[in-house]
Protein backbone atom coordinates (compact mmCIF):
# COMPACT_ATOMS: atom_id res chain seq x y z
CA UNK A 1 0.00 0.00 0.00
CA UNK A 2 2.72 2.29 1.00
CA UNK A 3 4.43 1.84 -2.30
CA UNK A 4 1.46 2.42 -4.47
CA UNK A 5 0.76 5.25 -3.04
CA UNK A 6 4.79 6.72 -3.35
CA UNK A 7 3.70 6.18 -6.78
CA UNK A 8 0.21 8.06 -6.76
CA UNK A 9 1.81 10.90 -5.18
CA UNK A 10 5.17 11.09 -7.89
CA UNK A 11 2.76 10.27 -10.83
CA UNK A 12 0.01 12.73 -8.90
CA UNK A 13 -2.78 10.97 -9.07
CA UNK A 14 -6.21 13.09 -9.01
CA UNK A 15 -7.61 10.68 -7.31
CA UNK A 16 -5.40 11.30 -4.00
CA UNK A 17 -6.02 15.45 -4.42
CA UNK A 18 -6.77 17.16 -1.19
CA UNK A 19 -9.13 19.59 -2.59
CA UNK A 20 -11.89 19.27 -5.73
CA UNK A 21 -10.68 22.24 -8.08
CA UNK A 22 -9.71 19.38 -10.19
CA UNK A 23 -13.72 17.86 -9.86
CA UNK A 24 -14.84 21.51 -10.62
CA UNK A 25 -12.43 21.99 -13.54
CA UNK A 26 -13.93 18.99 -15.53
CA UNK A 27 -17.32 19.35 -14.84
CA UNK A 28 -16.56 22.74 -16.44
CA UNK A 29 -14.84 21.35 -19.42
CA UNK A 30 -17.19 18.65 -19.15
CA UNK A 31 -20.18 21.13 -19.53
CA UNK A 32 -18.40 23.07 -22.20
CA UNK A 33 -17.82 20.11 -24.21
CA UNK A 34 -21.70 19.48 -24.16
CA UNK A 35 -22.32 23.18 -25.09
CA UNK A 36 -19.79 22.82 -28.05
CA UNK A 37 -21.73 19.64 -29.54
CA UNK A 38 -25.00 21.48 -28.77
CA UNK A 39 -23.66 24.22 -30.75
CA UNK A 40 -22.88 21.88 -33.71
CA UNK A 41 -25.96 20.04 -33.99
CA UNK A 42 -28.14 23.82 -34.09
CA UNK A 43 -25.50 24.68 -36.88
CA UNK A 44 -26.19 21.54 -38.89
CA UNK A 45 -29.85 21.49 -38.12
CA UNK A 46 -29.96 25.21 -39.70
CA UNK A 47 -27.68 24.34 -42.66
CA UNK A 48 -29.67 21.66 -43.86
CA UNK A 49 -32.76 23.24 -43.48
CA UNK A 50 -31.59 25.98 -45.71
CA UNK A 51 -30.39 24.11 -48.73
CA UNK A 52 -26.89 22.81 -47.27
CA UNK A 53 -23.42 24.50 -47.04
CA UNK A 54 -23.66 25.33 -51.07
CA UNK A 55 -25.86 27.41 -50.06
CA UNK A 56 -25.82 28.66 -46.39
CA UNK A 57 -23.45 29.52 -43.73
CA UNK A 58 -23.89 30.51 -39.95
CA UNK A 59 -22.58 33.48 -38.19
CA UNK A 60 -18.87 32.83 -36.90
CA UNK A 61 -20.61 32.78 -33.24
CA UNK A 62 -21.50 29.47 -34.41
CA UNK A 63 -18.25 28.01 -34.84
CA UNK A 64 -15.41 27.89 -32.09
CA UNK A 65 -15.85 28.33 -28.89
CA UNK A 66 -18.97 27.38 -27.65
CA UNK A 67 -18.97 30.24 -24.60
CA UNK A 68 -19.03 32.62 -26.78
CA UNK A 69 -22.37 31.07 -29.01
CA UNK A 70 -25.66 32.99 -29.08
CA UNK A 71 -27.37 30.18 -26.72
CA UNK A 72 -29.64 29.85 -24.03
CA UNK A 73 -29.97 27.64 -20.95
CA UNK A 74 -33.14 26.57 -20.67
CA UNK A 75 -33.14 25.52 -17.20
CA UNK A 76 -35.35 22.36 -18.82
CA UNK A 77 -31.89 19.76 -19.61
CA UNK A 78 -31.90 22.11 -23.12
CA UNK A 79 -30.39 24.64 -24.79
CA UNK A 80 -31.75 26.73 -27.83
CA UNK A 81 -29.60 28.76 -30.10
CA UNK A 82 -30.78 31.89 -31.70
CA UNK A 83 -28.15 32.84 -34.83
CA UNK A 84 -28.16 34.35 -37.89
CA UNK A 85 -27.14 33.04 -41.73
CA UNK A 86 -27.11 33.54 -44.94
CA UNK A 87 -25.17 33.33 -48.47
CA UNK A 88 -21.17 31.83 -48.01
CA UNK A 89 -19.02 34.54 -47.69
CA UNK A 90 -21.39 37.57 -47.41
CA UNK A 91 -21.69 39.14 -44.30
CA UNK A 92 -25.13 39.78 -44.94
CA UNK A 93 -27.44 37.64 -43.14
CA UNK A 94 -31.01 37.04 -44.34
CA UNK A 95 -31.79 33.90 -42.01
CA UNK A 96 -32.32 33.95 -38.30
CA UNK A 97 -32.41 30.53 -37.33
CA UNK A 98 -33.79 29.30 -33.56
CA UNK A 99 -32.62 25.84 -33.02
CA UNK A 100 -33.44 24.03 -29.67
CA UNK A 101 -30.76 20.93 -28.29
CA UNK A 102 -32.03 18.45 -25.41
CA UNK A 103 -29.92 17.96 -22.87
CA UNK A 104 -29.39 14.23 -24.17
CA UNK A 105 -28.85 15.15 -28.04
CA UNK A 106 -31.99 13.17 -28.39
CA UNK A 107 -34.53 15.91 -29.18
CA UNK A 108 -33.47 18.82 -31.84
CA UNK A 109 -36.13 21.27 -32.78
CA UNK A 110 -36.16 23.90 -35.66
CA UNK A 111 -38.32 26.99 -33.17
CA UNK A 112 -37.96 29.72 -36.32
CA UNK A 113 -36.35 29.55 -39.47
CA UNK A 114 -36.88 32.45 -41.54
CA UNK A 115 -36.54 36.53 -42.04
CA UNK A 116 -34.43 37.97 -39.09
CA UNK A 117 -37.17 39.36 -36.87
CA UNK A 118 -34.67 41.48 -34.90
CA UNK A 119 -31.39 43.36 -35.30
CA UNK A 120 -30.45 41.90 -31.84
CA UNK A 121 -27.38 40.03 -33.59
CA UNK A 122 -26.35 41.32 -35.72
Amino acid sequence: MIQIFAISILLGNPVLAPSNHLIADYSATLQESRIGKAQNLARQVAEKANGGLSKYRAEPSMFGDPRKSPYRDNGDGSWTFTFLGGTPGSANYSIESVVTISLDFSRMTLDYNGPIRSKINQ
